[in-house]
């Protein structure tokens, strides 16, 4: 029990660290469903990369914590006008899933990011095919995030 809670905090501190080390506009915290369910934060780092990450409980069996972390990159900008761009983007990353036996899983996750411009708030959707030495599985997100400084 002592370890999740190092790693939680762990957690939290690099993601105000991100939140600290990008520009204000550029960090946003929130809610994020389904795999896993809990929180997240992202850090846009510049133009066309960002660091995001998650901690929280999936919905799958005998799972007590999960944290993820991700290097996104963006590479397409879908649609936008003066309410909202909406950007494609790809990354990797990684997962570690704490019950009896952890995991560490290698994942590769795409989505569709809305950043609405004049409200201070991101929404997303996330499909991630994840890889162990054993299992592969594809998980999906769907989420929210406040934006500081906005």
């Amino acid at each position: 029990m002592r370890l999740k809670r190092v790693v939680l905090l762990a957690f939290l501190l690099a993601c105000l660290n991100a939140g600290l080390m990008a520009q204000p506009e550029q960090f946003g915290i929130g809610l994020v469903l389904f795999d896993p369910s809990g929180l997240t934060a992202k850090a846009w780092l510049g133009r066309g990369t960002a660091v995001s990450g998650a901690i929280g409980w999936s919905e799958e069996k005998d799972h007590d914590l999960d944290i993820q972390a991700d290097f996104l990159f963006y590479d397409r900008r879908v649609a936008g006008d003066s309410n909202l761009d909406l950007d494609a983007y790809i990354g990797v990353g990684g997962k570690i899933i704490f019950r009896d036996n952890d995991a560490a899983w290698v994942r590769i996750p795409f989505g569709l990011d809305f950043r609405l411009k004049r409200t201070p708030f991101n929404l997303f959707f996330e499909v991630a095919p994840s890889f162990n030495f054993r299992i592969a599985r594809v998980s999906g997100a769907i989420g929210f995030r406040y934006i500081f400084g906005s």
